[in-house]
C-alpha cells in the first residue's frame, strides 16, 4: 500500500504503527534486545518534504529511495536530511 513507486506515503502515524508490529514480532521470534537492535527503513515514497518526517521518529532508521534517488537534487537533499539526523 505504501510501496515505492506507489506515490502514496504512509502518515508518521501509520509508520510508527507498523514499527511496533515489526518491532513485537522480531520480540516473540527472537527476543527484546535483537528487536530493539535490527535497524527499520522506510519503504514507502520518500521525498525531501517528508523524508525530516520518517527520518524523526524514534523507530525510523532510514529509507528506501525510489524515485526521487533519480533526481540528484531530490537525492541530495534527502542525504544531507539523514546526515543531520544523525548529529
Amino acid at each position: 500500500m505504501w510501496a515505492i513507486g506507489t506515490g502514496v506515503a504512509a502518515t508518521v502515524n501509520d509508520v510508527n504503527q507498523m514499527i511496533t508490529i515489526i518491532r513485537s514480532v522480531l520480540s516473540n521470534i527472537y527476543n527484546q534486545e535483537i528487536s530493539r537492535e535490527v535497524r527499520i527503513l522506510y519503504g514507502g515514497s520518500v521525498n525531501s518534504q517528508n523524508f525530516g518526517n520518517y527520518i524523526s521518529q524514534h523507530g525510523i532508521n532510514g529509507a528506501l529511495v525510489g524515485g526521487a534517488s533519480l533526481k540528484p537534487d531530490e537525492f541530495i537533499n534527502i542525504s544531507r536530511l539523514a546526515e543531520q539526523s544523525l548529529s
